[in-house]
């Protein structure tokens, strides 16, 4: 939902519901790290151009669940791709992946249940096309600040009532335009809420305040590793592009030292991607044994941090004239390479 500044507005069809949801993408697992994480080549028969812009055929090598959506609104048309990872917290503060990951909505969500906390968190959140922010929503604990990785703080902004039980920026502090949120921390609901300004990135930290009159504060540190990010293959032509997914949601169950994050990634229609192959950065670098693949890790890695964040639909490197490194470059069409 997109709030304007001291007025409410029903959003337009392609800002809240999907025009085109893909089917059987919706995958479910326990991911300890792709077993090819990095940038596999693309295949040397590039697939042809159909005729007018098509989303692009997904692969998911990240074994979490995933979403495909296609977006058009006053920013032109293009797919917005989500992804989700939920963590256990343990006791030293330390993110890992949950063996039971929380499901994305998929083609069988009815939308009378939009605004409802299910076990897919809330639909509507994950209708959205695009979100320029993070949403952040704890239970059982109050979020006192967000820090960036070097200890500098974050602006927060309080999130007010909305339509339908949803929550958003309202007052002085809104911008011409905000986007709205149902606060679920999975199946449950919570009272308040808050927005970052921009996305919360790897390395960021939240301090929180448990409930509990001697509750002591706790910081949470985003982890750095595990990135989620997406490559593009580009029809017609031997072009690849790297993205960084944002964090678009973040909710933390405390009492169940459970964190789940959503992802994004918006991708023109135009020029036309043949392929696009969720990826996870690897979990730990220092214990794989190939040496190949942490050389390639490392280099998605460099290059990811090197990518502006997105103010607008369609982000910044989800294009066919970035630069890439050596190691993450297309093999030439006359070598025998690995489909992604």
């Amino acid at each position: 939902m997109k709030r304007e500044k001291d007025k409410v507005r029903q959003a337009p069809l392609g800002w809240r519901a999907t025009l085109a949801l893909t089917a059987a993408l919706v995958l479910v697992g326990c991911a300890t790290g792709p077993q090819d994480s990095g940038a596999p080549a693309p295949s040397s028969d590039s697939p042809a151009v159909a005729s007018g812009p098509q989303p692009p055929q997904v692969v998911n090598r990240s074994t979490l669940p995933n979403l495909t959506l296609t977006g058009v609104d006053g920013y032109g048309e293009y797919t917005s791709l989500a992804l989700k990872i939920s963590y256990d917290i343990d006791a030293r503060g330390v993110w890992q992946p949950a063996a039971d990951q929380e499901p994305m909505l998929n083609e069988g969500h009815d939308l009378a249940n939009d605004f409802r906390c299910m076990a897919h968190g809330a639909g509507y959140n994950q209708r959205t096309v695009w979100f320029p922010d993070t949403g952040i929503f704890v239970r059982g604990a109050q979020l006192r600040s967000l820090a960036d990785a070097r200890g500098a703080d974050r602006p927060l902004v309080v999130l007010s009532e909305g339509d339908n039980g949803s929550l958003s920026v309202a007052g002085p502090k809104a911008r011409e335009l905000e986007y709205g949120y149902v606060p679920c921390v999975g199946r449950q609901r919570v009272d308040v809420g808050h927005r970052a300004s921009g996305y919360v990135k790897p390395g960021d930290r939240l301090q929180l305040r448990p409930a509990g009159r001697n509750a002591r504060p706790v910081t949470l540190t985003v982890p750095r590793t595990m990135r989620p990010y997406v490559i593009l293959d580009f029809a017609g032509r031997p072009a690849r592009a790297l993205v960084p997914a944002n964090m678009v949601l973040l909710s933390i169950d405390w009492p169940n030292r459970r964190a789940v994050a959503q992802y994004q990634v918006t991708v023109a229609m135009q020029p036309q991607v043949a392929r696009a192959a969720w990826m996870i950065t690897l979990p730990d670098p220092g214990a794989v044994q190939d040496r190949s693949a942490v050389d390639i890790n490392r280099e998605v890695e460099r290059y990811l941090d090197t990518c502006p964040s997105a103010s607008k639909p369609m982000d910044p490197c989800a294009n066919p004239h970035g630069q890439l490194p050596p190691l993450l470059r297309p093999a030439p069409a006359s070598r025998s390479v690995k489909d992604v």
